[in-house]
């Protein structure tokens, strides 16, 4: 970030306020004023996210097999699972973690990047607190992947009952990564430029 008054720069990584040079003093960090094609990569991300969870919802996420009968389960038939079984909570909750936060992360990046781009001043600090949620969102994405490995790992009953990973956690697993990373390469200092 750079102060107008002065002409430095805070760096990224020990927050320290440098002068125009191109390594922090302190921490030997490289200084940008902006992140170096960060609109770019951020793009890239979410396009990479967007395109993996046709799959990730597509596909199956887990299996499972009673008396050597496999019942295949996508995201939305374990919803609609727990929804039939009475377990709404369950169903609420895996609707949320599984469908509805990777949609709002990619439309959440993707009204990021329409405003960096076209830099309406009005809409800086609303798109700041947007990008607040989705960096906060982005540490608990990984939850449905932990929860299949846990079932997977427990649920071993010899022929009686089995649980395997299906072909969607690689695939959901990637959208989290790459809407992490997406968020991780936006430089909010774009919303608040003058275009």
């Amino acid at each position: 970030m750079r102060t107008k008054e002065n002409n430095q720069i805070f760096c990224d990584v020990c927050a320290t306020l440098q002068s125009t040079r191109k390594k922090c003093k302190i921490c030997g960090n490289r200084i940008y004023a902006r992140k170096p094609y960060s609109l770019l990569k951020t793009l890239l991300y979410t396009l990479s996210a967007f395109i993996m969870l046709i799959p990730a919802n597509l596909l199956d996420m887990m299996s499972s097999i009673k008396l050597t009968v496999e019942y295949p389960q996508t995201i939305l038939g374990g919803i609609m699972w727990f929804y039939e079984e009475g377990d709404y909570f369950l169903a609420f909750i895996v609707f949320f973690a599984s469908i509805f936060i990777p949609i709002f992360k990619i439309l959440a990046l993707i009204w990021l990047l329409i405003m960096a781009k076209i830099g309406k001043n009005r809409f800086s600090y609303f798109s700041t607190k947007l990008y607040k949620i989705i960096e906060f969102i982005g540490k608990y994405s990984m939850l449905d992947i932990f929860v299949v490995t846990i079932m997977t790992g427990f649920m071993q009953f010899g022929n009686l009952i089995h649980i395997e990973a299906g072909g969607a956690v690689i695939p959901f697993a990637l959208v989290i990564i790459f809407t992490m990373l997406a968020t991780q390469n936006f430089d909010t200092k774009l919303l608040w430029d003058e275009k």
